[in-house]
């Protein structure tokens, strides 16, 4: 399912100034987040399709009011969703690895704590 960013009514509804934000910190984790393609076939894909996709769904969690939250909150939740997977990041030497999708599924919390700030404010 691809979604179009005019379809992205939340982020949509932010001034130029906080898009641009958002769009920075897009190109600097779809990197990462392209290694999360293909490696652990256990889970579903957690590229930056995925996650907007899931930013979509708030367009219909918030019945399509906007004015729910405020531009901080809006950009929390779109950065947020974003970042969500970032510790999904694999490493393809190690897919065959019959415990490879416990240990990645265990160190994905753990990785996205320690690399969200330096993605968010490098």
């Amino acid at each position: 399912m691809e979604i179009k960013k005019e379809d992205l009514k939340l982020r949509n509804s932010l001034p130029e100034e906080i898009k641009m934000k958002i769009e920075t910190i897009e190109h600097r984790i779809t990197p990462a987040l392209t290694k999360t393609t293909g490696i652990n076939y256990e889970f579903t894909e957690h590229g930056l399709p995925h996650s907007i996709v899931v930013e979509k769904i708030y367009d219909e969690l918030l019945n399509n009011d906007n004015s729910k939250l405020n531009d901080t909150e809006k950009f929390l939740l779109i950065t947020a969703t974003l970042l969500h997977d970032i510790g999904m990041v694999g490493k393809a030497q190690y897919a065959k690895d019959p415990d490879y999708a416990v240990e990645s599924r265990d160190s994905h919390n753990q990785y996205k704590k320690n690399n969200k700030r330096n993605i968010c404010y490098a």
